[in-house]
């Protein structure tokens, strides 16, 4: 990956892990945000399918849930 790139998704992307098996991930470019997450979510939901993890959308983070035990 190229390096201008790798340092402007940095600066744009913040990871938040917490203790109940959740991951933060907040975006400080809504562009970004609006792509990953797609129109009405339904990237979201994919990802949802092809990761057996929840992912929920507020504001402008998206929070993975998932147990590590679940298979």
């Amino acid at each position: 990956m190229n390096n201008t790139i790798k340092k402007n998704i940095d600066t744009t992307l913040k990871f938040v892990y917490s203790d109940n098996n959740s991951l933060s991930v907040i975006f400080h470019n809504n562009d970004l945000l609006m792509g990953v997450a797609g129109e009405f979510n339904k990237n979201l939901k994919e990802l949802e399918k092809m990761t057996n993890s929840s992912l929920y959308s507020r504001g402008n983070s998206i929070m993975i849930k998932s147990n590590p035990q679940k298979k």
